[in-house]
């Protein structure tokens, strides 16, 4: 097993895959015995700029509103973005997306989640 920290945070998991269209892309990633559940939510929308939200859905699970994240050169967060705890450590998240191709919406992406400080009394 590989143990990777930077910044003083611990990473707990990384994916690269490609989602097939706009939409819902759902990443689940079980450290120890719990599981935490992404849902990474792709909207085009030419109205507006290209942004990035979160929302807790419950106890276990996170929406990520990804907005207009279509470049074919990428896009990335410039700085893990918390979002939470998880087991009593501050929870980050980094998400790298870059669309493949000129045609239809298939995209790239590296997903990674990290630990990092202790959280006062379980919270952010």
């Amino acid at each position: 097993m590989i143990s990777i920290t930077t910044q003083g945070k611990d990473l707990i998991d990384s994916e690269t895959f490609l989602a097939l269209d706009l939409g819902e892309t759902i990443v689940s990633i079980k450290h120890g015995e719990e599981t935490l559940k992404f849902i990474l939510d792709f909207t085009k929308d030419e109205d507006k700029k290209q942004e990035i939200g979160w929302t807790v859905v419950d106890s276990e699970t996170i929406r990520i509103a990804l907005i207009n994240w279509s470049s074919s050169l990428g896009t990335t967060l410039t700085k893990p973005l918390s979002v939470g705890t998880f087991q009593d450590r501050k929870l980050y998240i980094l998400i790298y997306v870059k669309k493949a191709g000129g045609k239809g919406q298939i995209r790239e992406i590296t997903f990674c989640a990290y630990l990092g400080e202790g959280a006062k009394d379980g919270r952010d």
